[in-house]
């Protein structure tokens, strides 16, 4: 189906749609064009009839074939530009709408994936265990979700192509809706920490996903990468939801967003140290002074702190002389099956090497 002729009773929506953007496309490079040239510029379906005062140069699609007419409005005989330069900016726009189409299909293509997605209505999981160094037993789990693909990438990426398409509210929603399926299975007194980002945590969207969740046994974690855009909003609506029961962390703690203005303006029950600063805070002095000013501040605000990504030994090691009781990676335990989380009071074994 042409794209000048995708309309009328029974047509295609979706090749009405993309007529329509279509349209709207040449439409503004139209007016673009008319502004430099100080002349009007129309678009016309092709084979149109010729108008003997203006100018009519044919308009090629980005596959070769004829899509229209742009019109250029004067006497021929007396036009102040040559033909030369109408053609020149009809071969412009053509490129432009072009680069606009494919776009526009790259666009179409990520909304399906995420689309797919959700239509699924499921998300795989996989539970990092967050382990009490003291006691060196599992005192909590992390749900990470793991999107199967095509294409094959990490969450971060499927969540942020999914902002891309104004579709990341609902990806973040299906996940949390997921993670809480969890619960029944996790042995109390294991707590839950899931994932969400500034805007759904100021959502009334996540009070109703929350509603009948044990609030007492479940750790929101609001990451430090993106920017909050109102503090007291997100407060407001996160203060009933503390006042049941539910705690809150400050995730990636030292990588993102003013550090101490983030933990300070939030007050939150637990703050976790990002990756970036415990990998290697064995050897390297910098990472040990913010390592215990994010410490001891965190304490001050009578928050507990859980370090992320501990991979070696020493690491750990480093950590607990800095006063940090609770940890997380692969030394203590990768993302599993829920099935393999050790029950709350089993001891954790540790393992002295980096994992290959």
């Amino acid at each position: 189906m042409a794209w000048e002729d995708a309309e009328g009773p029974g047509a295609d929506v979706a090749a009405v749609l993309e007529a329509t953007e279509r349209r709207a496309a040449v439409a503004r490079l139209c007016a673009l064009a008319s502004q430099a040239l100080g002349a009007e510029v129309i678009y016309l379906p092709a084979g149109s009839s010729p108008d003997p005062d203006s100018i009519d140069v044919v308009l090629h699609g980005p596959e070769g074939a004829d899509i229209g007419v742009l019109r250029f409005t004067g006497q021929p005989d007396c036009d102040e530009h040559p033909a030369q330069l109408y053609k020149l900016v009809t071969k412009l726009l053509s490129e432009q709408l072009g680069w606009w189409e494919r776009t526009q299909g790259a666009w179409r293509i990520r909304v399906e994936r995420i689309r797919a997605v959700l239509a699924a209505g499921s998300i795989p999981l996989a539970f990092q265990p967050i382990v009490d160094l003291t006691e060196e037993s599992v005192v909590g789990v992390e749900v990470l979700a793991r999107f199967a693909g095509p294409p094959l990438r990490g969450p971060d990426r499927w969540f942020a192509e999914a902002n891309t398409v104004g579709l990341g509210v609902d990806l973040e929603i299906l996940s949390i809706r997921e993670a809480l399926t969890a619960l029944p299975d996790l042995a109390a007194p294991l707590y839950l920490s899931v994932n969400v980002s500034p805007m759904v945590a100021a959502s009334p969207l996540l009070t109703d996903v929350l509603a009948d969740a044990p609030l007492e046994r479940l750790v929101l974690e609001i990451t430090e990468h993106e920017r909050v855009a109102d503090y007291d909003a997100l407060n407001r609506q996160l203060a009933p939801l503390r006042q049941e029961g539910l705690r809150l962390a400050v995730d990636d703690a030292g990588s993102g967003f003013a550090s101490f203005r983030h933990v300070l303006k939030l007050s939150p029950d637990i703050v976790k140290l990002d990756t970036s600063l415990v990998h290697e805070i064995d050897s390297d002095s910098l990472l040990r002074a913010l390592g215990y000013t994010l410490t001891a501040f965190a304490s001050a605000l009578g928050a507990q702190v859980v370090a992320e990504g501990v991979e070696t030994q020493r690491e750990m090691d480093a950590l607990r002389f800095l006063g940090v009781r609770f940890a997380q990676g692969y030394l203590l335990g990768r993302p599993v099956d829920l099935g393999e989380i050790p029950a709350a009071g089993h001891r954790t074994a540790v393992s002295p090497t980096r994992p290959g």
